[in-house]
């Protein structure tokens, strides 16, 4: 049973990797853009910053979800039937176009610099 509901759980996320990101206005029918700014605020209401840290970055209790997050089907098929520890979001918590703004922020979230990109820190690396 366990294998086949994590083959259904992976299929069902790969085909939402393909998916197209759409989110729809409040009246759910006129499509719209992801909003960063929405996408922001909710990731900070919702409980996301807790275990995932304010930009995406992780930490013991939340995976790593920026800068390179996964498409917002994929994220939402995952917060609706994880069997992790973390809670479940059902789309009346969070609808779709919730969760594509907050993969919208996730994108957002610029890469770090590396160590050669910060002059005090190139400075340590170079001296003996």
């Amino acid at each position: 049973m366990r294998r086949l509901l994590t083959f259904l759980l992976s299929s069902l996320l790969l085909g939402a990797l393909f998916a197209p990101q759409v989110a729809t206005s409040a009246d759910g029918t006129t499509p719209r853009s992801p909003s960063v700014a929405r996408g922001r605020q909710l990731f900070m209401t919702v409980g996301c910053v807790h275990c995932h840290g304010s930009e995406g970055q992780g930490s013991n209790a939340g995976l790593r979800l920026a800068p390179e997050p996964l498409p917002a089907e994929a994220i939402a098929a995952f917060i609706r039937a994880t069997n992790t520890q973390m809670p479940t979001y059902s789309a009346a918590v969070l609808s779709d176009a919730d969760v594509a703004d907050i993969a919208a922020y996730l994108r957002s979230i610029k890469p770090a610099q590396s160590a050669d990109a910060i002059p005090a820190l190139k400075a340590l690396k170079a001296a003996p």
